[in-house]
């Protein structure tokens, strides 16, 4: 059975210390950032596109990821689906609409 990424294997939740956030509006990355860290949360790595998303996902090995759907080069999605499977990081995908197609595909792939 695979465990859940947030949970230890005694079932305790386990602490989230380093976020990596990903999205192309500097605003809203701000925001998230700002709530982050009204969450006590101090290690958060910030990028706008896809391919610095995979390429900071590996280099800090954050316990957490939230992707914007919409960002470019290599797509959140794609991007999402690497560090995903390949780094086995949680992912919160975050959307403006909500895509049947995108839905289905972050489905697929764990997300």
């Amino acid at each position: 059975m695979q465990q859940h990424p947030f949970l230890n294997e005694n079932k305790a939740v386990k602490s989230v210390s380093s976020v990596l956030i990903c999205d192309n509006d500097p605003i809203v990355r701000t925001s998230i950032i700002n709530k982050l860290h009204e969450l006590g949360m101090n290690e958060i790595i910030e990028c706008c596109d896809g391919t610095s998303a995979t390429s900071l996902a590996r280099e800090c090995l954050p316990d957490l990821a939230v992707i914007d759907t919409a960002i470019l080069q290599n797509g959140g999605l794609n991007a999402a689906r690497e560090i995903r499977q390949n780094l086995k990081i949680p992912v919160i995908l975050l959307m403006s609409s909500c895509d049947p197609d995108t839905l289905n595909g972050a489905g697929k792939i764990g997300i």
